[in-house]
């Protein structure tokens, strides 16, 4: 009897020893696999962004409290108040998105605001002029010496002719003659062979050098093989960078897009659900005469509860007038559209809403797609296309937004 209660005693003790070294069975262990407990649990949000994470076993700590320089949380790709483009500076556009607002080069070049504009009149009779890239001056602001405002050839007075006797005479407010009429074509007395402004060269002139002789003014042939002169130079940057000058004949140049814009390679903003109900985001520019319109696509299914209802905005720059369509391609190649926001269109025989809004008022489009045919899904492929109307031209992007 004595034997077994020892033998009792021994197993108790034993298993409370054990049940020490291992903890006890009732200790509870927190989200981070220590024993503290926490304030604030991992996964709970904190300051502007973040949101509390493990800090070891025993202590959580607010990770990404700060917001971005635009105020929201999102990465930034482009850092606001860095410089860009031609003379652009990065700015936030909303709180989610920094973008290149880059207004372009001034009329010189430069990227100083001009105090005049080249070619427009000051003073008396002057025009201004490019000084440099970043500044202008009035050219000639004073009438000339015959009352008139055109640079005269020489200043009445002076003499002029072989005789010796000759002077420069007026004979209208922009024109002055020499009385002495034994003069060449430059006002000397050499006798000289053609007259300026006769062809010399490959694409020269003859120019007066000095009263008694002529050189030949010739630039060559330009970058296209004629004597025209090209509104741009062969392989700069068109479109805002999408894009490079390349010849059009030999007088002319066009923009070569480097990816050409139509619905046959609109860019893919990927596939979505009709029960999402998120709106999501894509940017681009436009440039009349260069690129005047951009195209995007987007595939969306028909999900059971879900209701088909396509939604898409477009924000764009400043005094500038964008179009917005939206067409639907069913995906048995069948269907149609009831435009709820938007007036109905057709593009390459696919049914859409277009908004087209005069000015600069911003453009939205609704639209409830239908594909034909008894208990068929609506999935299909949405096409959004922006095409420019007006204004002045900036490389400053537009801002396109759509939901399902």
């Amino acid at each position: 009897m004595m034997r077994n209660l020892e033998r009792l005693t021994l197993i108790i003790t034993m298993a409370a020893l054990a049940s020490c070294a291992s903890g006890g069975g009732d200790v509870k262990k927190n989200a981070c696999g220590g024993t503290a407990t926490f304030e604030h649990a991992p996964g709970e949000a904190c300051g502007l962004c973040g949101e509390y994470v493990c800090d070891g076993l025993e202590a959580v700590r607010c990770d990404g409290a700060d917001a971005n320089a635009c105020g929201g949380c999102a990465d930034l790709t482009l850092t606001p108040g860095d410089t860009c483009g031609l003379c652009g500076t990065v700015a936030c556009q909303g709180a989610d998105h920094a973008a290149c607002e880059d207004p372009g080069a001034n009329a010189c070049g430069g990227c100083t605001a001009l105090t005049g504009t080249p070619g427009t009149e000051c003073g008396d009779c002057g025009l201004y002029q490019c000084d440099g890239t970043d500044a202008v001056e009035c050219a000639h602001p004073n009438f000339n010496g015959c009352g008139g405002c055109a640079l005269l050839d020489h200043e009445p007075g002076t003499a002029c002719g072989c005789s010796g006797t000759g002077q420069w005479e007026c004979v209208s407010a922009n024109m002055v003659t020499c009385s002495d009429t034994n003069v060449n074509a430059c006002g000397g007395c050499t006798a000289l062979v053609g007259d300026p402004g006769d062809a010399c060269g490959t694409c020269g002139a003859l120019a007066c050098d000095g009263m008694n002789a002529f050189t030949c003014d010739d630039p060559g042939l330009n970058a296209c093989g004629s004597c025209a002169v090209l509104a741009h130079t062969p392989d700069t940057d068109c479109a805002c960078g999408e894009g490079f000058w390349e010849c059009d004949g030999p007088t002319g140049v066009r923009c070569d897009l480097t990816s050409p814009d139509g619905r046959t390679n609109a860019r893919d903003l990927g596939t979505f659900q009709d029960t999402q109900d998120q709106i999501l985001t894509t940017y681009n520019s436009l440039f009349p005469g260069e690129d005047t319109e951009d195209w995007f696509r987007s595939y969306c299914t028909d999900e059971l509860g879900g209701f088909m209802d396509t939604r898409a905005w477009l924000q764009t720059p400043p005094g500038h007038d964008y179009d917005l369509c939206v067409y639907y391609l069913a995906h048995n190649g069948d269907g149609d559209v009831e435009c709820v926001a938007g007036t109905p269109d057709t593009y390459e025989g696919l049914p859409g809403c277009c908004s087209r809004n005069a000015g600069t008022v911003d453009e939205h489009v609704e639209l409830e797609p239908s594909a034909s045919g008894a208990f068929t899904d609506d999935d299909g492929t949405f096409y959004y296309r922006v095409t420019y109307v007006s204004g002045a031209g900036t490389c400053t992007t537009f801002r396109l937004q759509y939901a399902f």
